[in-house]
């Protein structure tokens, strides 16, 4: 019945996110040049009434009373997480797949490529998200494997923040660091080493579901060393852009020395910077006295 209810909103053929966000904002190019220099610069950019009321309705329907299932950890780093998910995509509703289908489509992949300057062109992946009382999220980045953008689709009827579940974005003032749970608001970020962030606790006199759907673009690029890439992370601005997993293929390059002798040293040298600038140094680690 689910299934039946979603499918009321059909995707058109070929259709990406940019089809469906907010004309005021898509059809604007001054707001988004605004949007994109806001990402990249390490803000969180965040869209009320993001999507038609009926694409939302029919999402909101359709994970309201899905199967979650409980995903928890704790570190002896001190950080830990527990919240509900769906990411198996076999147990997805059809309205489920059909929207990630266009949230991964080649035009909203090539949209959000030119809106934030992150590579985009790798799988996105998505999950629904489900916050009972109690569940949380300690600060954290996402910035790992080969993820570049994330997406929060915030579905949480009637929320009130007092409620908890607010995304709270570490690098901006206090007073407007909360992003709190609300209704068809879509909030993005690029994901970097300094996109910190967390979720606030969910208070135990919640009335209703704490729901989103939310997830990530990647990038398809991996460091071969043919790549030329003493001229790919020459800038501090390349150095940011690169995924976890790109540092991480770059650095095994130059340990095991498969480049040649005078672009080993000029690619050493600029990951010497992307290490200070990641604080990845032990120059940079944490004194205790």
């Amino acid at each position: 019945d689910l299934v039946e209810e979603a499918a009321q909103f059909p995707y058109k053929e070929g259709s990406g996110i940019q089809d469906y966000l907010p004309h005021h904002i898509v059809g604007n190019p001054e707001r988004l040049r605004e949007i994109g220099e806001d990402l990249r610069n390490g803000k969180v950019v965040v869209i009320e009434d993001a999507f038609p009321v009926e694409m939302a309705d029919a999402m909101w329907e359709t994970i309201h009373d899905a199967k979650y299932t409980l995903h928890e950890d704790y570190l002896d780093d001190g950080f830990h997480y527990s919240h509900h998910n769906v990411y198996n995509r076999a147990h997805f509703t059809e309205f489920m797949n059909a929207t990630l289908d266009m949230f991964d489509s080649e035009t909203s992949k090539a949209f959000m490529s030119e809106l934030t300057g992150r590579d985009c062109d790798g799988d996105t992946i998505a999950t629904a998200s489900h916050y009972v009382p109690g569940d949380h999220s300690l600060p954290h980045t996402d910035h790992l494997g080969q993820r570049t953008v994330a997406f929060v689709w915030h579905l949480s009827a009637d929320w009130r923040p007092e409620w908890g579940g607010a995304l709270y974005w570490c690098s901006e003032h206090n007073e407007h660091a909360y992003v709190h749970a609300s209704y068809n608001t879509l909030t993005l970020f690029s994901v970097s080493e300094d996109s910190a962030h967390f979720v606030t606790t969910v208070s135990r006199h919640a009335e209703e579901k704490r729901l989103a759907f939310n997830g990530w673009y990647h990038s398809a690029w991996v460091p071969h060393p043919d790549d030329p890439l003493e001229d790919l992370i020459a800038t501090p601005e390349q150095r940011a852009r690169l995924t976890y997993d790109q540092a991480d293929y770059i650095r095994e390059m130059l340990d095991e020395g498969w480049l040649e002798e005078d672009r080993h040293e000029a690619v050493e040298k600029h990951f010497a910077s992307l290490e200070s600038e990641w604080f990845l140094s032990p120059l940079f680690k944490r004194v205790v006295y």
